[in-house]
């Protein structure tokens, strides 16, 4: 341990600490100031603060930044599902009947739509639209009862004349068939009323 040295006041010579008197000139020396006392450093109380991280599988902010598109494509996806709803279950399709009535006279004829009747009518020959009439999606059935004509061909020379008697429709179906029809589309039912054979 080095040895300390103390200055005299008096002549500035070197004195070894301890000495009460300058080894040169004899003044006193003074007893060297205490040293100041250590201040203990003061703390304040530990907090544990725990480290913030994301899970892995979840990009921080992602729903914040991405909130419009998510709700856009959410509101796309019940638009869709309720067009495809209201195509299947409206009756936005429609079945059209046209009737080619091979008799000279007119007939009678009702027409039926899954056996509800549509129309009842005198029909001309000729082709004849009768109606169009909506429907949902699906298979339907089309029906048709028509009077008949009991016709008798006599001749006068080159000239034939035709007489008969006629009957009326009877409930029994002369027609009926079933049909597949489309969403949006109009299915075009054509009925051939022939003569008698």
């Amino acid at each position: 341990m080095a040895e300390k040295y103390l200055k005299c006041p008096n002549c500035g010579a070197s004195n070894p600490e301890g000495k009460k008197f300058c080894g040169d000139c004899g003044t006193m020396i003074p007893e060297p100031p205490p040293p100041p006392p250590v201040q203990p450093v003061q703390y304040g109380p530990t907090q544990y603060v725990p480290a913030q991280y994301a899970p892995i599988t979840q990009r921080p902010g992602w729903l914040k930044s991405n909130w419009k598109g998510l709700l856009a494509t959410v509101v796309v996806l019940i638009v869709v599902l309720a067009v495809v709803g209201l195509v299947f279950t409206q009756p936005w399709s429609k079945i059209k009947v046209i009737v080619n009535n091979a008799y000279t006279h007119p007939i009678g004829i009702n027409v039926y739509i899954d056996g509800k009747l549509k129309v009842a009518m005198d029909l001309n020959g000729g082709t004849t639209t009768i109606g169009v009439w909506p429907v949902k999606t699906g298979t339907h059935t089309v029906a048709l009862d028509h009077g008949t004509w009991n016709i008798y061909r006599y001749s006068s020379g080159e000239v034939y004349y035709y007489s008969g008697s006629y009957k009326a429709p009877d409930g029994i179906m002369d027609y009926a068939y079933d049909y597949s029809v489309g969403p949006l589309f109009t299915k075009n039912v054509i009925i051939d009323i022939p003569l008698p054979s």
